[in-house]
C-alpha cells in the first residue's frame, strides 16, 4: 500500500494515541476498533513502565528512510525549479543585476533555493508533529498508564477513529 502523502514513504502518516488507566480499557478500545474493520497491525498497546516501545510508536523504519529520500528529492527539485522561475522572471523583467551577469546571478539563486528545498525535506523527515504523541506516551508509561497507539492509513480511517473515540468520550491526541 502506498502512502497518500507524496512526500512520505510511510503507509501510516497519522498516529492517534489514547491513554487508559487500565489494561482492560485499552484492550476494549482496541477490540472495538477491530470490530469496526481496523487491522490489528494498526493498533499497539503500550504497558505502564514498558521499555523499548519505540517500535510500537514508529513501526515503519524503512518508511522513514523512504520519507527522507522522497521529501529531499521532491522538495530539493522544487527549490531548483523555483530558482529558475525566479531568475527567469527577474531576467525577463530586465533587472540590471540579472541581465548584466546572468550566470553569476543564476548560481546563488539556484544554490539558495535548492538548499532551502533540501532543508524543508529535512524538516518533513523529522516529523515534528509526532513529538506531542510521543511525549504523551512517554508520560503515560512513566506514570503507570496504558496507551493505545492507532496508525491510520488514510484520511477516512483517521476520521472514523476520531468519531469512534469522540462517541466513546475517550480523550486522544494525534499527529497531523
Amino acid at each position: 500500500m502506498m502512502s497518500t502523502n507524496m512526500l512520505s514513504g510511510e503507509q501510516s502518516n497519522t498516529k492517534l494515541v489514547a491513554i487508559f488507566k487500565s489494561k482492560q480499557g485499552a484492550e476494549q478500545c482496541a477490540e472495538q476498533l477491530q470490530q469496526r474493520g481496523f487491522d490489528s497491525n494498526q493498533l499497539a498497546i503500550i504497558a505502564p513502565h514498558e521499555k523499548h516501545y519505540s517500535r510500537k510508536l514508529e513501526p515503519e523504519e524503512q518508511g522513514v528512510e523512504r520519507t527522507a529520500i522522497r521529501s529531499h528529492m521532491v522538495l530539493g527539485a522544487a527549490g531548483f525549479v523555483l530558482a529558475w522561475l525566479i531568475w527567469g522572471g527577474l531576467y525577463l523583467a530586465g533587472v540590471e543585476l540579472i541581465v548584466s551577469s546572468p550566470i553569476k546571478s543564476l548560481i546563488p539563486i539556484l544554490f539558495f533555493c535548492t538548499a532551502g528545498g533540501l532543508m524543508l525535506g529535512g524538516f518533513v523527515t523529522m516529523r515534528v508533529d509526532h513529538q506531542a504523541v510521543i511525549q504523551e506516551v512517554d508520560e503515560a508509561v512513566d506514570e503507570g498508564y496504558w496507551s493505545l497507539v492507532m496508525h491510520s492509513r488514510d484520511h477516512q480511517q483517521t476520521k472514523r477513529i476520531e468519531a469512534f473515540l469522540k462517541d466513546q468520550q475517550i480523550e486522544f491526541n494525534r499527529t497531523l
